[in-house]
């Protein structure tokens, strides 16, 4: 396709940066909405591995795409629009968490932030580098353990035996602002 076709459909590169990493977080977003499918009960500890596993096995199996992701940073437009997504994840997370009955009320709102952040922080430092797969895995389940004590920090009660997979996706529902592609 000829450069020029392209930027009919995108205003600069930045633009095309931001549509691709959208279209990464949709997949990313069914990956984790099927991971907890899985789950035979919802808690702190398997949301945060359905999270880390669907975001780290998306990015080894899209190798190309982490250049983008994570390399794309350096424009303000690239930037903000992770910082958005990683926002949505939070709220998402959040909310659910809450109305799953698996975080105290006096849970500060910025604890799922923070642990997003600290998750695509993460990837980063994983993807960026020449690493093997185990080493890979390795860092990620080093950290699903760290975010997981985080959260189960705020934890009720009701957490240690977890909730019904149906009930945690009922009260989860879709992300903010997802828009499935009508293709």
């Amino acid at each position: 396709i000829p450069v020029a076709t392209i930027y009919r459909y995108f205003a600069d590169r930045d633009a095309i940066i931001i549509a691709f990493i959208e279209g990464q977080m949709r997949e990313m977003d069914r990956q984790v909405a099927e991971a907890l499918l899985r789950l035979d009960v919802v808690t702190v500890c398997g949301v945060i591995e359905a999270f880390g596993r669907a975001h780290m096995h998306h990015h080894q199996q899209h190798p190309k795409a982490v250049v983008a992701w994570f390399g794309g940073r350096q424009s303000e437009a690239v930037s903000a629009c992770v910082k958005q997504q990683d926002e949505r994840i939070a709220e998402w997370l959040m909310t659910a968490f809450r109305a799953g009955g698996l975080l105290r009320d006096d849970t500060p709102s910025f604890v799922t932030d923070l642990m997003v952040r600290q998750f695509d922080r993460m990837f980063e430092f994983v993807f960026l580098e020449q690493r093997t797969r185990k080493q890979q895995d390795e860092i990620v389940a080093m950290h699903r353990r760290s975010a997981t004590a985080f959260l189960e920090f705020y934890a009720t009660d009701l957490n240690k035996e977890g909730v019904p997979t149906a009930d945690f996706i009922a009260a989860l529902g879709p992300p903010p602002d997802y828009v499935e592609d009508s293709d």
